[in-house]
């Protein structure tokens, strides 16, 4: 399953482990730096540089829908 067709458990297992702060060393293992590297980075989240002005956020207070 470690070098198999299947891309899913190779994702999460690289994942999972590059998370864990004990068991990178389960990924490092089985894989190189490069594969590594490119399941982080196909996993990793990117703000595009967008700021969010805070004051324009609206909550509503459900306590009155009692």
């Amino acid at each position: 399953m470690i070098y198999g067709p299947l891309d899913f458990f190779r994702n999460w297992f690289i994942t999972t482990a590059m998370n864990t702060m004990n068991h990178k060393y389960l990924a490092t293992c089985f894989y190189d730096t490069e594969t590594i590297s490119y399941y982080l980075t196909k996993n990793s989240i990117s703000d595009f540089g967008i700021v969010t002005n805070t004051n324009e956020i609206n909550f509503i207070d459900y306590s009155s829908f009692r």
